[in-house]
């Protein structure tokens, strides 16, 4: 389950749907837009911090009620295991369980960096962590809340590593589905600079393509591209929003360079470059250098040994089965 609002979170959810049922489970694959049936996607954000942050939470657990109300009829039969993958579908999920109306077990796969407190208070029997960067940032939440236990299982697929092509040879890709235009257009212009034309997946974000097709340095695609596969088999995916779509590519073991961030988030930038899960080019040469191989994280070797999601969704399922 994935909120229906965010791109790059669906392709999460769908493409951990495509491999479980794969591996012949029966899949459903609801979202909280869907099952909310307002098409208001800005209800379905989670609550922001600030000095309004009392009367934003308070709002959205009334949104989250309404939701928890509706998914109970969507889900249905109590499924082998529900999994989220955004902090607002745990804390969705979270409500359900406390309240008994769900009593299958809840896993939450973290789909991208933004790692908030409410995943630790959301409700989740099992939270997947996909890579060591993760890992860290879930070390600073809060202790698990007394209703449900939480045990934090290491989960992520085997990066593969093609080698660093040189800088003018290199595919590379830049997800601008939620940057600005003007942004896009410098993140396009410093590249050309060395000797890169990129792809630049904008979606639905045509202001951004037409700033791309003017300056004529990079290629523009909009629509319902597949993201993910084009992120797999970049070089390097440059990305202007330390994002989910920057993460994607992280997973797949792609090279990630977070630049000309903005400033909101420079933290997620910072925690990714600290953990050697991408690199965080300040400046026009920091970006040379990173694509040139100057700088930059090897590929964590220790994801190599760490189970993939879908393996650890069944083990959840499994468990409950046999319980039954």
């Amino acid at each position: 389950m994935s909120t229906g609002t965010d791109p790059w979170n669906d392709a999460v959810a769908d493409d951990l749907a495509r491999q479980l049922q794969a591996r012949g489970w029966w899949v459903d694959r609801p979202d909280l837009e869907r099952a909310h049936g307002t098409g208001r996607s800005g209800q379905l954000r989670p609550a922001a911090s600030g000095g309004v942050g009392s009367l934003v939470d308070r709002a959205v657990d009334t949104v989250v009620a309404r939701m928890a109300a509706r998914l109970a009829l969507r889900i249905g039969d109590s499924p082998h295991a529900v999994v989220g993958v955004h902090p607002l579908v745990d804390r969705v999920l979270g409500l359900l369980r406390r309240s008994g109306a769900l009593t299958a077990p809840v896993a939450t796969y973290l789909g991208g960096p933004d790692v908030r407190s409410s995943w630790g208070a959301g409700g989740a029997d099992v939270i997947l962590s996909p890579h060591p960067a993760v890992d860290r940032l879930l070390s600073r939440l809060p202790g698990p809340p007394a209703v449900l236990p939480i045990k934090v299982t290491a989960v992520a697929g085997t990066p593969t590593d093609r080698g660093r092509p040189a800088a003018g040879r290199a595919r590379v890709v830049v997800p601008a589905w939620a940057s600005s235009g003007r942004r896009t257009a410098a993140v396009v212009r410093d590249l050309a600079s060395w000797g890169v034309r990129p792809l630049v997946l904008c979606g639905t974000n045509h202001v951004a393509a037409r700033w791309v097709d003017a300056l004529g340095a990079g290629t523009a695609r909009t629509g319902g591209t597949d993201a993910a596969a084009i992120l797999g088999e970049a070089d390097f995916v440059v990305d202007p929003t330390a994002g989910a779509a920057g993460w994607l590519a992280v997973l797949q073991g792609r090279q990630v360079i977070s630049y000309r961030v903005p400033r909101s988030a420079e933290g997620m930038a910072a925690d990714l470059h600290a953990a050697g899960a991408a690199v965080w080019a300040r400046s026009r040469i920091d970006l040379g250098l990173a694509l040139t191989g100057h700088v930059g994280p090897a590929l964590a070797a220790a994801t190599t040994q760490r189970l993939d999601p879908v393996s650890a969704i069944e083990a959840v399922a499994v468990d409950r089965s046999s319980a039954a």
